[in-house]
């Protein structure tokens, strides 16, 4: 199930980045939704649906938070040790790009959220 693929920002020509993928299962986009995701393995990998954000990838896993993951026979299932070494590798050259890019959607994420927070006070 595991891997680190290249995801394509759409919008941005060109621009991608490695990301963690852990899924079997794909999403199609919801009508009125916008697409600014995608790879090779699964053509519906993020969108945009008014405030709602649908990610099929983990952006939240840094390098550092992937070996539990690796340890975790549950979560290896059906991968062998040769599968699990690669997606070490791989995640670890790739991964400090894949950092600015979470940063900016969670650091987007948590602005829109403080905001709302901040009208449900009523301030």
């Amino acid at each position: 199930m595991g891997s680190a693929s290249s995801v394509r920002w759409h919008g941005e020509e060109g621009d991608e980045t490695t990301v963690l993928h852990w899924h079997g299962d794909t999403v199609d986009v919801p009508k009125g939704g916008r697409l600014f995701a995608s790879s090779k393995k699964t053509a519906n990998q993020a969108f945009v649906l008014g405030s709602a954000l649908g990610l099929q990838f983990h952006a939240e896993v840094g390098y550092g938070e992937l070996d539990p993951w690796l340890a975790d026979k549950t979560m290896t299932k059906g991968l062998t040790k040769k599968d699990i070494a690669k997606i070490r590798e791989k995640y670890a050259q790739k991964n400090p790009e894949a950092a600015a890019p979470a940063r900016s959607l969670f650091g987007a994420f948590a602005v829109k959220a403080a905001d709302r927070a901040h009208r449900l006070r009523g301030k």
